[in-house]
């Protein structure tokens, strides 16, 4: 017997009438400094050759600017690469708040300076993150977990006081900037003791100390993770310690879960690689997925490579044959919920009867997928 899903029916419209992406993640860096992370997901991959103006990059943010329903959540980060590693980050950032975009960075910290920490302090700050990856407060395990050769504590040490001071200026400045710090749970770094050390470390440097699992990377071998049943103890531990402050970001599960056919994700996102090539999502924006690409903002205006055949193909196309199964967490997480209530088989999206952009002030019409 069929039954009407009012609930299903609404979320096929909206995903239909969707035409612009909400978040569009820059990949600026080109290498990640000294850090060869054992837990790294872009090992064997590869990234693209050139980089992006600092002119190209003005470029698409006046289009997205121009024709956005709303403005795209700008998000900084990279695989294989920080993205603090682009040399006029600084720039960068600097524009993407002069236009109102709210963002976030991805990072290890170390390539902080004075003038980014003071940009980012600055006005306006409302909605706007940075996300810091320290996973231990020991020098010697911090070395060990992110690759470093030197059995010096410089790194550490540097990563350290940079967090404090961006800290210490957000409280002077009364800045609403959102400074997150990250600890990933191993078995080198998960006894209790370590985990204490962390908290009382930083707890007077951050607004979130997140602890969570490493996602299990594609290719590379899964070193030193913990099991499930070591991790559901460590979280028990951790849940009463839980509060404003210290918080669980709980994936129980660290195999992939990859039962979904469709990618629904990429209908609200564009990845940018260092590079200019504009993919589907951050897992792909490599050398190695350029077939995936939609096309290059070097040589097409960021509208025209969203609305192009190419793209429309891909919304429909299967993840087997679009042979990338390498979803990060928040993506496969999105395609398993949406999988679920979306009606596959009625979901076909129809250019006749999707609304065309109207003309932008540089005259090109938007069509549809």
């Amino acid at each position: 017997m069929f039954r009407y899903n009012y609930l299903r029916d609404l979320i096929e419209r909206l995903v239909e009438a969707n035409d612009y992406p909400l978040q569009v993640e820059l990949h600026p860096g080109a290498h990640c400094g000294p850090f060869r992370c054992q837990y790294c997901y872009g090992k064997e991959q590869v990234l693209s050759n050139g980089s992006l103006t600092l002119d190209e990059y003005k470029l698409l943010l006046d289009d997205l600017l121009a024709s956005a329903r709303v403005l795209p959540f700008i998000e900084m980060s990279g695989i294989a690469s920080d993205p603090l590693t682009y040399p006029e980050i600084t720039e960068l950032v600097r524009l993407i708040k002069e236009k109102g975009f709210h963002f976030g960075i991805h990072t290890k910290g170390h390539f902080l300076n004075k003038e980014l920490m003071e940009l980012l302090n600055k006005e306006p700050t409302a909605g706007n993150f940075i996300t810091i990856s320290i996973d231990s407060a020991s020098p010697e395990v911090y070395n060990r977990l992110h690759g470093i050769s030197s059995a010096k504590s410089e790194v550490y040490d540097s990563t350290k006081e940079k967090v404090s001071i961006l800290y210490s200026q957000k409280l002077m400045k009364d800045s609403r900037l959102q400074i997150n710090l990250t600890y990933l749970l191993f078995r080198i770094n998960s006894k209790e003791a370590d985990i204490e050390k962390f908290i009382k470390t930083y707890q007077k440097s951050a607004d979130i100390l997140r602890f969570s699992v490493p996602q299990v990377p594609n290719i590379a071998n899964s070193i030193d993770f913990l099991s499930e049943n070591e991790v559901t103890q460590i979280f028990q531990k951790l849940e009463r310690r839980e509060n404003d402050k210290v918080q669980i970001l709980n994936f129980r599960e660290s195999s992939r879960n990859q039962n979904f056919e469709i990618c629904w994700a990429q209908r609200f996102n564009a990845t940018i690689d260092k590079a200019g090539n504009v993919f589907p999502c951050p897992q792909v924006a490599l050398k190695n997925y350029m077939d995936l690409s939609w096309g290059n903002i070097k040589k097409q205006r960021f509208w025209d490579i969203w609305d192009s055949e190419k793209r429309n193909r891909m919304m429909s196309a299967s993840v087997e044959d679009m042979k990338c199964r390498v979803c990060d967490r928040k993506d496969e997480t999105i395609n398993l919920e949406l999988n679920k209530l979306m009606n596959k088989d009625r979901f076909i999206l129809n250019k006749k009867t999707r609304r065309a952009r109207e003309k932008d002030p540089r005259g090109n019409k938007h069509t549809a997928f």
